[in-house]
């Protein structure tokens, strides 16, 4: 009997240990159910999640077909890359300063793109470039591509490549400076000859999760038989004896002989030093990859060299043009003379602030025009040279609004603020009051300050600005329906909770009834009544109008 409590104890011993066991090892391939069993990338998605390469949502599926928005190519791609928990914390600290200009706080967005940055799959200028809306966005397929050959440490093979052949029906689309990238992937088999089985590479596309998977998962397998390498991290002081950064303007180009003149400035004093460019150096001009003869003399450019010589040319043109929404205009009274600087967001949603030039040429709605003609929400174009604009080519863009005005902003020497719960989106708007506005109220003229929350509007209105303005002191009229919750029978005054109404999200969930001398009250046959016929949880149908803060029947029907 002893020898058996024994052997018992000791196997249920042994089993507490496996289960303690076996509880510790994580679930890395986990079936999502959006995944099935026969579902083409099904072993490429359980291989990627296996690996802690891609994941899956909280609520169990992969979702296959959603778009891959950049950041989240970059966080796929810094894990394939492997880092160890030094590089990852030395790219952390190198990049924390450019994070927070981009407003950038997410933990593995910093994580990945530090990484992504440390290793050269992005560049800093990119990165600004592109800006924290940007990088939600969804990723194209050349960009994951290129993202890939850069993030394998293939970068230096890509530019090695002189003749370039691509099978695809859509080659002449790819862009020049970018084939390189498609041509090594087809090379190393992640990308698949055949394109999307059409023929197409379609360069442009949004790319999905499963493509990306499989992408993913052919670039792995690859990494696993030749591994990426990563050079020796030089300490600081190495840094600094080789490597020398200048920032200026190219005064003479030689694209031929690989040479180049710069002027600039340092302790307020001009210089100018000829420089050789190394053949294989890299070349961007606007974020964007190009070859040395596209550069041009008048150019801004940060230049990289060791030893004398240039291995990285960051460029913009003399000359770019912008179009997009005026966001913000500031002025700096600090100096003598007013400086004024323009915010416009592109169709991009990314954010360009230049200063405007003195001698800058203005004009809107086809007019002659100064900066202070300009409006917030003004569509505009403009041509920056040497980050200053120097031509500006504005256009208002007309609306008309209908809401109730929820608030009335007066500041000193500032324009008066109004802000309207626009009845179509029903949303707030802040608009601000021109000059010379027109105003009327319960169709008199009348001057800006005598506007009151609640009341019933109708504008015109340029951009943010209010040139016309009817409004209606009585507010608006409307239907409610709604059951009596408590009733003051002194004050004649009820609190209804609302069951249907005109205007949606007007109102809120209950609303206060006002009674006066005048409002009629009937029954469902039209029979008229007395307010004390009212009573609590009575079903009432309600018209009159409301001011933004109260609601005045005129006539109440008991259901």
């Amino acid at each position: 009997m002893c020898n058996y409590r024994k052997r018992l104890n000791k196997t249920v011993s042994l089993l507490l240990v496996l289960i303690f066991i076996m509880s510790a090892i994580p679930s890395y391939a986990a079936s999502f159910k959006d995944v099935p069993s026969n579902y083409w990338a099904k072993e490429y998605i359980d291989k990627m999640s296996k690996a802690n390469i891609v994941g899956g949502y909280p609520d169990g599926t992969f979702r296959p077909q959603n778009d891959v928005s950049r950041e989240q190519s970059l966080a796929f791609i810094s894990r394939l890359i492997n880092p160890t928990s030094d590089e990852k914390a030395k790219a952390k600290t190198t990049y924390s300063k450019l994070f927070k200009d981009l407003n950038i706080n997410d933990d593995w967005k910093v994580d990945a793109i530090s990484v992504c940055l440390d290793r050269g799959v992005i560049t800093e200028s990119e990165l600004r470039k592109m800006g924290k809306a940007g990088l939600s966005k969804p990723a194209q397929k050349i960009e994951v591509t290129e993202y890939l050959v850069k993030g394998m440490g293939l970068g230096q093979k890509a530019n090695e490549k002189s003749i370039i052949v691509l099978p695809f029906n859509d080659a002449m689309s790819i862009e020049k400076t970018k084939d390189k990238y498609v041509y090594v992937l087809l090379e190393i088999g992640v990308v698949d000859k055949k394109g999307d089985g059409e023929g197409y590479f379609r360069p442009t596309s949004t790319i999905k999760r499963d493509v990306m998977v499989k992408m993913l998962s052919t670039s792995y397998d690859y990494i696993m038989k030749n591994p990426i390498e990563s050079e020796e991290p030089k300490s600081d002081t190495d840094l600094k004896d080789d490597i020398e950064k200048y920032e200026g303007k190219i005064k003479y180009l030689y694209p031929n002989n690989y040479r180049l003149t710069l002027e600039y400035e340092k302790d307020k004093k001009t210089y100018i030093k000829n420089f050789e460019i190394d053949k294989d150096a890299k070349i961007y001009l606007d974020d964007k990859s190009i070859k040395l003869s596209e550069l041009k003399e008048g150019d801004m450019v940060e230049i990289k060299c060791k030893n004398e010589k240039i291995y990285e040319i960051d460029a913009e043109s003399k000359k770019k043009e912008i179009e997009g929404i005026l966001k913000n205009i500031r002025e700096d009274t600090k100096k003598e003379d007013p400086i004024f600087y323009l915010t416009v967001l592109d169709s991009d949603d990314i954010s360009h602030r230049y200063q405007v030039s003195s001698e800058a040429r203005i004009r809107r709605n086809n007019r002659r025009a100064s900066v202070e003609d300009l409006r917030v929400k003004d569509k505009i174009y403009m041509e920056v040279e040497y980050d200053e604009i120097i031509d500006i080519e504005a256009k208002a863009i007309e609306k008309e609004v209908t809401g109730l005005v929820t608030k009335v902003l007066m500041r000193l020497n500032e324009s008066t603020e109004i802000v309207v719960k626009d009845l179509d989106t029903k949303k707030e708007e802040t608009f601000v009051l021109g000059k010379d506005v027109s105003v009327k109220i319960n169709r008199r003229k009348a001057n800006s300050y005598e506007i009151r929350p609640g009341y019933y509007v109708e504008m015109e209105v340029e951009g943010d600005e209010i040139t016309r303005i009817y409004a209606d002191s009585k507010s608006v009229e409307s239907n409610i329906m709604g059951r009596i919750k408590s009733i003051d029978y002194r004050r004649e005054k009820m609190v209804v909770n609302l069951i249907d109404i005109n205007l949606d999200d007007l109102y809120g969930e209950e609303i206060t009834v006002y009674i006066e001398d005048d409002t009629i009250i009937v029954d469902s046959r039209f029979n008229e009544l007395d307010f004390d016929y009212l009573s609590r949880d009575d079903v009432i149908n309600i018209k009159g109008s409301y001011d933004g803060s109260v609601f005045i029947a005129n006539r109440i029907i008991i259901e």
